[in-house]
Formats: structure tokens, C-alpha cells, sequence
């Protein structure tokens, strides 16, 4: 067998901006949720710019399937592939609430939503079945679509050493996989929450701490 390594390059995006966002209300995984706001799709068409991709994998909730649409400037990819276990953190009835400062003592001690050590689980394992299924059928570069919850949750896992700092609408972070013939996966993060392509102030969301939740 060849133990030699191949690599792939995973690109993990999160969503554009969402009224919500601004408002600083929670967002969890709320179906079918808020949709993007006009900035958010032009924040989007920016990653379409600057970056290319030949696979698409993405949460099936709203503001990040609009996202992956205006990344192909309106027109859909070839088949997204809709991945369930790539939602947001549930955050249970604190949904639609405004955060504030008992609702986030709530949420971080894990009382009635989804743990972060659930969503660290199951943020692993969704990208490593995403990679196997990336590396079947060929692909060297695909993006990722997802949220500020799930991405810092991507962090802990695949950072442990280091303080990663959230994830900013439509920013992107590149990492590469490396893998061989036995099933080996390596994740080595290249570059995180980049936001060059938003190089237009006007592009860019100063949208409160609560990017881990939305």
C-alpha cells in the first residue's frame, strides 16, 4: 500500500451577515432562519471573487445556502451537497432571543442547548466524512459552508495549541488535509479567518461577540 501523502485543501467559510447578526440576536439552528441582508450578499460575492472551488458542502440552513448561491455570482454550484451535521449549535428556546448577559451564562454552561463539547464531536466528524467523500471523487479544493459556532468548535480540534479568533462574516480559513492510501487524515490549518477579499470597510460586519452562536 502507499503510504505516500496527498493533500487537499479544505476551505471553511461562514456565512454572510443576517439582520439578526446586527441586531445581536441568536441564531442557533433555527430552521429555515434568517436570510442575508444586502451586504451579506455582496460580502459573499467577494469570496466568489477571489477564491474557486470544485466541490460544495453546506449547511441546509438558510443564510448559508443563500451564501453559497451568491458566491456563484446567483447561479448554483454543480449539486451542493447539503450537510445536515454542518448546522449551528442548537441553542434550544434561546432562539430568537436577544443575547445578553444571563442568556450567554446559560448557553456556556450548557443549560438547555447543545454542549460545545457535542458540537466539537460532531464538527470533527462531519468534516472527516466531508474529506473521505472529497478525496472518492477527486477533489482538490472545496469550500465549506457553515457558521461562527461550528467553525470556533473546528478550531479546538484542529488548533488545540492556539487561541483562534472567530470567524467574521464570510471570513475564510484555509486548511489543508493530508491523507494516504490507509485511511490517515491530517489537519494543518494554513491560514484563519482571512477577510482580504472584504478589503471595502463597507463589506466588513462588526456584528457583536455572539459570532460563536450564528
Amino acid at each position: 500500500m502507499n503510504n505516500k501523502y496527498k493533500y487537499l485543501h479544505l476551505y471553511l467559510i461562514r456565512h454572510g451577515e443576517t439582520a439578526w447578526n446586527i441586531e445581536k440576536r441568536l441564531q442557533g439552528s433555527l430552521e429555515p432562519g434568517p436570510g442575508l441582508t444586502a451586504k451579506g450578499k455582496q460580502q459573499a460575492r467577494s469570496v466568489g471573487i477571489e477564491y474557486t472551488f470544485d466541490a460544495v458542502y453546506t449547511s441546509p440552513l438558510l443564510r448559508c445556502i443563500q451564501s453559497v448561491e451568491e458566491i456563484g455570482g446567483g447561479v448554483q454550484y454543480q449539486q451542493p451537497k447539503k450537510v445536515e451535521e454542518l448546522k449551528e449549535r442548537s441553542l434550544g428556546v434561546y432562539e430568537g432571543r436577544l443575547l445578553d448577559r444571563e442568556v450567554l451564562q446559560h448557553i456556556r454552561r450548557g443549560v438547555g442547548v447543545e454542549t460545545f463539547e457535542n458540537l466539537r464531536i460532531r464538527s470533527r466528524k462531519a468534516l472527516e466524512s466531508i474529506a473521505r467523500d472529497a478525496i472518492r471523487c477527486g477533489h482538490a479544493n472545496i469550500m465549506v459552508m457553515t457558521h461562527g459556532g461550528f467553525s470556533s468548535a473546528c478550531s479546538s480540534w484542529m488548533a488545540p495549541n492556539e487561541k483562534m479568533p472567530s470567524m467574521a462574516n464570510c471570513g475564510v480559513s484555509k486548511v489543508r488535509i493530508s491523507y494516504n492510501s490507509h485511511g490517515y487524515l491530517g489537519w494543518e490549518v494554513e491560514e484563519w479567518n482571512a477577510v482580504g477579499h472584504l478589503q471595502d470597510s463597507v463589506l466588513q460586519s462588526d456584528n457583536f461577540g455572539g459570532k460563536d452562536f450564528g
